[in-house]
């Protein structure tokens, strides 16, 4: 098995459209980048053609901003947004920064968690405007109550002397709010802008002394619910694109149109890497597995006994551990619980309950998990962490979540199991919502991932049949039978050697 992660490949010559990019001196440059189309070589070579101006490469998190600086000129720095913002921020306040959870707010202000769940909503809210009042978030929902206790936690958490922690958002607020201007550098350039955080689109919006090459799909905005938004339209520029994927060929690039028909999308991706097929039948074992949640991958990765497993991001990154946290709640051993989070509760049940008041995706999962295994839990935990490996050739199953692997690409993937196709049209009938949408690119970036083979879930299937105007039976030639089991669990069936 193989994997890379969007390093340059040698080309004989650059596109017209990297071309008319490299040749743009507009103040304000906004490229819209469908998946696989080369975003980072063609911001790579951008600075590389401008050897004497300073350019500040903002990324989206750690492992991107490891990666570009091995691959990026000397006359480039690479940052994170946060990590500009958390050096501004004075010494004597880092120790408090961190998560705040639902649990946290409703023990400090005395408010219940489903009040608390709603003033965090708010204060996320307001770490992604320009105002510094908190009224400027609020919505008609919002009680004073709510309103009122945002503005004390917002307060205290500013104040060093408090114990209520920072959230990082809210360190990256202070620094839009003091509205510094980013001098050291000539030019901003900025990846995955589609998935930026608010007060991030902010920051790039003010810096008008400096030119702004921002860069993403917001047909990959997949972090709505971490407060990310579609910052795609907030700039005014010239405007230029990248639809020729040398990532993938043309029926994986089909497969991905279809998808974004499904929004309407009006660009499609161009397919002009090599030979690729998308397949509808369950996947061989040796393959990568993109699962929706973490509790998917988990689960997956726990049935594949003995065999030696690589996840994308390393298994920590699954938070394995609050599973075992959730197993000591169900047997009552609160007193073992290390999660700051789940040390709150005494029960499953109880755990169970804040998942639902406070609708936690992850904490249900967690539980669900928990209810399935019960005492098995333990013993599959320490299995998987034996037999987890660091090095992705060592490995004899790859899993991963759609998220994590976002930026990644395999030879081989099989998608593992997404949203209900017949709940979704259901709903699509009737009003297409924000959740929809993350859902459908979601999709997207799982069927990208793919570089020579594609093993289809049935949503993906149905997308395409829709898209062809054929029907689902006459696709797949499977007649009723979906095309995968939720989980994918993989079949014995033989495969090529992916190494």
């Amino acid at each position: 098995m193989t994997r890379t992660n969007g390093s340059p490949r040698t080309k004989i010559a650059w596109t017209d459209e990297q071309e008319a990019i490299f040749a743009c001196s507009a103040p304000v440059v906004v490229i819209k980048a469908l998946a696989g189309t080369g975003k980072t070589s063609t911001l790579r070579e951008y600075a590389r053609r401008r050897p004497h101006e300073r350019f500040l490469y903002l990324v989206y998190n750690k492992a991107a901003q490891l990666e570009a600086k091995d691959t990026f000129p000397e006359n480039v720095e690479v940052r994170t947004m946060h990590s500009v913002a958390y050096g501004d921020l004075p010494r004597s306040a880092r120790w408090k920064v961190g998560d705040v959870f639902p649990v946290d707010i409703a023990n400090r202000f005395g408010v219940s968690q489903e009040q608390a769940t709603k003033i965090i909503e708010l204060l996320n809210r307001f770490f992604g405007i320009e105002s510094a009042r908190i009224e400027e978030a609020a919505t008609r929902h919002d009680s004073n109550l709510i309103i009122g206790a945002a503005a004390r936690a917002w307060k205290e958490m500013n104040d060093e002397r408090s114990g209520l922690r920072l959230p990082h958002d809210g360190y990256l607020k202070r620094f839009m709010l003091r509205n510094v201007a980013l001098t050291q550098w000539d030019t901003l350039l900025v990846d995955e802008f589609q998935d930026a955080n608010p007060a991030t689109a902010v920051i790039v919006k003010r810096q008008n002394h400096m030119r702004r090459i921002v860069v993403g799909d917001n047909n990959q905005s997949i972090y709505g619910f971490r407060g990310a938004v579609d910052a795609m339209n907030f700039l005014s520029g010239e405007q230029r694109t990248l639809t020729q994927s040398f990532r993938f060929g043309a029926s994986v690039a089909r497969a991905a149109n279809a998808v974004l028909a499904q929004k309407g999308e009006t660009l499609e991706v161009v397919g002009r890497g090599g030979p690729s097929q998308v397949l509808f039948c369950s996947a061989p074992r040796e393959v990568m597995l993109l699962a929706q949640t973490n509790a998917q991958a988990i689960q997956a990765a726990a049935e594949r006994d003995g065999e030696p497993v690589w996840f994308a991001g390393g298994l920590t990154a699954y938070r394995v551990k609050r599973i075992e946290d959730a197993y000591l709640l169900s047997r009552h051993l609160w007193n073992k619980v290390s999660d700051y989070e789940m040390r709150h509760f005494r029960s499953l049940n109880g755990l169970e309950a804040y998942a639902r008041e406070t609708q936690s995706v992850e904490l249900m999962a967690i539980c669900g998990f928990v209810r399935t295994y019960g005492d098995e839990v333990p013993r599959m935990m320490e299995d998987l962490r034996q037999r987890a490996v660091d090095r992705v050739e060592d490995a004899r199953f790859w899993v991963s979540t759609a998220h994590k692997a976002k930026g990644l690409e395999f030879p081989h993937v099989a998608l593992g199991g997404f949203f209900d196709w017949e709940e979704y049209v259901a709903q699509r009938e009737r009003r297409f919502t924000r959740e929809m949408v993350e859902d459908l690119n979601l999709l997207y970036v799982a069927a990208t991932r793919a570089i020579n083979t594609l093993y289809a879930d049935e949503t993906l299937a149905r997308a395409i049949a829709e898209y062809e105007g054929v029907s689902y039976e006459e696709l797949t030639g499977l007649g009723a039978t979906p095309v995968a089991p939720q989980y994918a669990s993989l079949s014995n069936s033989p495969s090529e050697s992916l190494r």
